[in-house]
């Protein structure tokens, strides 16, 4: 990772939300910038006006320019006319926009010296760059404890499963958008590994494990990882099993995807927003598997 010097040939990435989605933002970015001969830069600028969310991708053995807020106006995002402006004036570059939640082909012919806002939520993305992805998210300096957890988790069978809730659970406002899934669903796919692959145990990672001792009901042995590792940790930790049960979001999905062998089986809701009804889609890898989904009804938890 080196800090942000003036070069030509650049492909700039716009970073925002937590670390699944930062990841997302770095793969297609890494990809563009193979494919035109650039350099990856990434604009922190959201990030750092964001009182939640930090720039996370830090923990890994990415490979970029960083890009801090100027002491000017908070970048408008939203606003296209906004947006070209910021682009050209900061980058001299061209803006390409994410269409819809759906996979497209607007980074085909994006162009070198462009600035990508999008969430890019697809594999398709950065296919052509997979193996330097997945190269790019090692762990940049794991700690004992994690480097202990995970000999363990190899050397059984398991399967993970993760459970998001967090402002999932606390946000009403989230809810509305992306909505939070039914136990139901955890239990359900779950029994359909069993089936399929005949796992005995299952590993649970969650940002609220004190619930999921008591609401998520497994087969087999279960076992709820708490040890207070970091998110990027914990990730790794998830894509260590054997096979994976996943949310609907992006922490979990890079967790299953890191892991993700030709003998893995990895289950995912069929439904991933609550506001779009929007079924999973092009989220999900065509190898996985989708099951039904239901949402909890907002503030009926």
């Amino acid at each position: 990772m080196r800090l942000f010097t003036q070069r030509p040939g650049y492909t700039n990435v716009l970073l925002r939300g937590g670390l699944g989605n930062q990841m997302f933002q770095y793969a297609a970015g890494l990809s563009v910038a193979r494919r035109t001969g650039t350099r990856l830069r990434l604009d922190l600028t959201a990030l750092d006006r964001d009182e939640k969310r930090q720039f996370a991708l830090d923990q890994f053995a990415i490979d970029a320019d960083l890009l801090h807020a100027a002491d000017d106006e908070p970048l408008q995002y939203s606003d296209p006319r906004s947006l070209a402006t910021y682009a050209k004036t900061r980058f001299g570059a061209a803006v390409v926009v994410q269409r819809d939640e759906t996979f497209g082909d607007e980074l085909s012919e994006a162009a070198a010296n462009s600035y990508l806002v999008g969430y890019w939520q697809s594999d398709g993305y950065f296919d052509a760059a997979s193996e330097e992805v997945r190269a790019h998210f090692e762990l940049r300096a794991p700690s004992a404890a994690y480097t202990e957890l995970r000999r363990r988790i190899r050397a059984e069978k398991s399967a993970a499963v993760h459970v998001r809730r967090g402002d999932y659970a606390e946000d009403t406002a989230v809810q509305r958008v992306i909505g939070l899934l039914e136990p139901n669903y955890y239990r359900d796919a779950a029994n359909e590994l069993v089936a399929r692959t005949n796992v005995g145990k299952f590993r649970v990672f969650s940002d609220d494990p004190d619930w999921c001792r008591s609401r998520v009901d497994l087969p087999g042995e279960v076992a709820i990882m708490s040890e207070g590792l970091t998110d990027a940790e914990e990730l790794h930790l998830i894509s260590a099993c054997d096979h994976a049960i996943i949310s609907n979001s992006s922490f979990s999905w890079w967790g299953a995807w890191l892991g993700a062998t030709a003998k893995s089986v990895v289950i995912a809701p069929s439904r991933w927003l609550r506001s779009l009804d929007t079924r999973a889609g092009s989220r999900v890898p065509a190898d996985w598997m989708t099951l039904p989904a239901e949402f909890v009804p907002i503030n009926m938890e």
